[in-house]
C-alpha cells in the first residue's frame, strides 16, 4: 500500500489550506508507504523545494515522484533523504538512465489511458504504448518495482479496471506491483492485494465517502487527519 500526496505550489494539491507537514506527520504513524508527488516537476516547471524540507525531515521514510530527469538528481534526493524514488517519463524517453540509476532504490511509473502511456513533462512518444512500456520495465533489475496508474479513472472518478495491472503482474513477477488510479473502497484494496498487487491511494484516503479512510488509517488517525482537513 502506497499513499501518494501530491503537491503543487508547496502545497497539498487537493486541499491547498490544510498544513502539508501536519498533514505528511500524521501519514508517517501508519505503517504505508509514503510517496510525495511533485506534481508542478512532472509537468516541466519549476521543482518543490518544500519536497526537500519533507525528506530532510523524515529521512528514509519518504518516497519521491515527480520530473526526476537524470542520475544526478536522482543521486540527490537519494542524499538528501529520500527512500525511493519513482521514475517515469525520463526512462520511457531515455531507457539507458535505467543503467545509470544502477545500485539506486526505484520503481518505473507508467500512467495509462487504455492501451497508452500518458504523455508526462518529457517528450514521450504520443503513441507510446502501454505493451512497449511493460516489455521496457522487463529489461529492468527485478527490484525495480512498477507503478501503474490508470490516468483515466483517477481523473475522471471512474472505477478503474484491475485487469491491466493483474496481467502486468503476471508478466513481470516475482516484481513488485503497484496499481492507482480511483481506488475508494477497501474490497478493491483487497482484491488488488489478492493478486499480490499493491494498491496506490490518493484523494481516496481522505473521501468523507466509503471505508478506505477508517480501515486504512484507523479511527483515531483519521479523526485526526480530518481536524487538519
Amino acid at each position: 500500500m502506497r499513499f501518494h500526496v501530491d503537491i503543487s505550489s508547496g502545497k497539498l494539491a487537493v486541499r491547498p489550506g490544510v498544513n502539508l507537514l501536519r498533514f505528511v506527520e500524521i501519514l508517517t504513524e501508519t505503517e504505508r508507504e509514503i510517496c510525495i508527488v511533485d506534481l508542478d516537476a512532472a509537468r516541466g516547471r519549476s521543482a518543490n523545494s518544500v519536497v526537500v524540507d519533507l525528506i530532510q525531515r523524515w529521512p528514509d521514510r519518504l518516497i519521491v515522484a515527480g520530473g526526476i530527469s537524470d542520475a544526478e538528481e536522482a543521486e540527490r534526493l537519494l542524499r538528501l533523504g529520500a527512500a525511493r524514488l519513482v521514475i517515469g517519463s525520463a526512462v520511457q524517453v531515455e531507457p539507458s538512465l535505467a543503467c545509470k540509476l544502477a545500485g539506486m532504490p526505484w520503481d518505473f511509473a507508467v500512467d495509462y489511458s487504455l492501451t497508452s502511456v500518458v504523455r508526462g513533462a518529457f517528450d514521450v512518444r504520443a503513441k507510446f504504448q502501454l505493451s512497449e512500456a511493460l516489455d521496457l520495465c522487463a529489461t529492468f533489475p527485478s527490484e525495480v518495482g512498477l507503478c501503474l496508474t490508470d490516468a483515466q479513472a483517477a481523473t475522471k472518478c471512474i472505477r478503474a479496471s484491475k485487469d491491466t495491472a493483474i496481467d502486468a503482474k503476471k508478466l513481470l513477477s516475482p516484481r513488485r506491483v503497484w496499481f492507482g488510479g480511483g481506488i475508494n473502497e477497501i474490497k478493491e484494496v483487497r482484491q488488488l492485494q489478492a493478486a499480490d498487487i499493491g494498491s496506490i491511494v490518493g484523494t481516496g484516503m481522505i473521501s468523507d465517502d466509503g471505508d478506505l479512510p477508517e480501515s486504512l488509517l484507523g479511527h483515531d488517525l483519521l479523526q485526526r487527519l480530518r481536524i487538519e482537513l
